[in-house]
């Protein structure tokens, strides 16, 4: 699937808010009286910065702690793999990657935070637009990461 109509589609459905993105609940009110609370939502957008910030340095152990013990991370058609192990596993690939983040959302009606970025592997000049699509479960512990690249 290409990113671009992946965001387009995740930004225009419903309403959004984050770094890169506009408040449309006046414009579009919602009838759902589950809307989750603003300090939810920060609290979500928080982690999932940290997380990725942490990710993008390399530091797995701390990216690991935001996940919970559960935790998967899927990357494009591949099985969903156990965070950890996962993390464990790429680590070194993770290190040499250059990244660049482009923009997060956050839902104002789920758990759930995108962020749009891209990276360069190593010798590549061409960097790769991306999104992780990341859940939250409880105790505002990452429960699911879903990679979706364009390559």
């Amino acid at each position: 699937m290409n990113v671009s109509i992946l965001l387009s589609s995740f930004i225009f459905l419903s309403p959004f808010i984050g770094t890169n993105s506009h408040d449309l609940t006046d414009q579009f009110p919602t009838p759902n009286s589950s809307i989750m609370s603003l300090s939810t939502q920060e609290t979500h957008l928080s982690i999932a910065k940290k997380y990725f910030e942490a990710f993008h340095e390399g530091r797995i152990e701390e990216v690991l702690t935001y996940f919970h013990k559960d935790g998967i991370v899927k990357y494009g058609a591949q099985a969903p793999q156990n965070a950890k192990d996962f993390f464990h596993q790429t680590k070194e690939l993770i290190a040499s990657i250059s990244f660049k983040t482009h923009g997060m959302y956050n839902s104002k009606e789920t758990n759930i935070v995108l962020i749009h970025f891209s990276f360069t592997m190593p010798g590549e000049k061409k960097p790769t637009e991306a999104v992780d699509i990341i859940e939250f479960g409880e105790n505002n512990l990452i429960k699911e990461v879903r990679v979706i690249s364009n390559n």
